[in-house]
Order: structure tokens, then sequence, then C-alpha cells
């Protein structure tokens, strides 16, 4: 695995999927794996490190329409 081409996303309660979404396309069109770090997922986000589940389902329809890999960062070492 090459870490240089690792890149990060920090999720926040701000983020919008269209932001997420045009991150993964980056990251397609570039060919870098793209870390999306979640802190943590609720129902009404009342902190910055909070992330609505109805945005978390977007994101997540919007990966899996488009048949992009999905894998924890332990898989991703593992697998490749």
């Amino acid at each position: 695995a090459d870490w240089h081409r690792l890149r990060i996303l920090n999720v926040l309660d701000t983020t919008t999927p269209a932001t997420i979404a045009n991150a993964v396309d980056s990251a397609r069109t570039n060919n870098y794996w793209l870390i999306l770090l979640f802190h943590k997922i609720v129902a009404s986000p009342t902190v910055s490190t909070e992330y609505s589940i109805a945005n978390f389902s977007t994101v997540v329809d919007d990966i899996s329409a488009d048949g992009i890999a999905v894998k924890t960062l332990s898989q991703a070492i593992i697998d490749g």
C-alpha cells in the first residue's frame, strides 16, 4: 500500500452529503483511498462531531449505488 495515497475527510455535523460525494468522486478520479471519519452517528446532532442518521444513510446509499468497495481501514490493509 502507498500510504501517501491516503486521504481523510473528517465528517462533522456541517459536512453535507454532497461534499462527501465530491470527495468520493475525487478519490476515484485521482486513484487514492478516502477514509471517511465519522465520530458519532445520531438522530439529531447537537455537537459538531455528531452526524445525522439521515445524512449518513444518504452517503451510504450514494456510495453503494456507485458500486464503490467499502472497507474498514483494517480490512483495506489486510485485503489490499
